[in-house]
């Protein structure tokens, strides 16, 4: 069993200026999913994609932590 392409799952942004930054990188899909989770929540307004070696699986931009949204709106 294992991977049919020898390649790992890639979590990695977008800047605004186009260039690619790397976050994470695992040969565990379910390692690599919840880096790509939690890539999301740190990194508001990024496009971050998750890939399985060149291929793009999703792409999302990043959201707002709830918490951090309701700190700001209540000035703590």
């Amino acid at each position: 069993m294992g991977n049919k392409v020898p390649a790992n799952w890639i979590v990695d942004r977008i800047t605004p200026e186009g260039q690619t930054e790397w976050i994470a990188e695992s040969g565990n899909v379910c390692v690599a999913r919840a880096a790509y989770e939690e890539a999301l929540k740190h990194r508001y307004g990024r496009v971050v994609p998750f890939r399985h070696g060149p291929q793009i699986l999703c792409q999302e931009v990043g959201k707002v932590k709830e918490w951090w949204v309701k700190e700001r709106e209540s000035g703590s």
